[in-house]
């Protein structure tokens, strides 16, 4: 059985602080999407963006968020 991470090209992943963000999915939406813009990576903001309508979900959302920055840093002097 092969590993799915094995074929997902590694790219860049800024940070994004969504702990104390509106918790409206559009806000954090909005806020993924300037933090992509923000370091330059517009087609990735693109693609997210069109990812985010196929959603069914808020966790779902959440977890293309999860999936597309980086959420989990604490105390990181990048995040925007």
């Amino acid at each position: 059985m092969q590993n799915k991470n094995k074929n997902k090209k590694k790219s860049f992943k800024p940070c994004c602080k969504l702990i104390g963000t509106d918790g409206n999915a559009f806000a954090i939406i909005g806020k993924v999407i300037a933090v992509l813009q923000r370091h330059g990576t517009h087609d990735e903001a693109s693609v997210f963006k069109k990812q985010t309508t196929k959603c069914m979900s808020y966790d779902e959302l959440l977890v293309l968020c999860m999936e597309t920055v980086n959420v989990h840093c604490e105390g990181c002097d990048e995040c925007d």
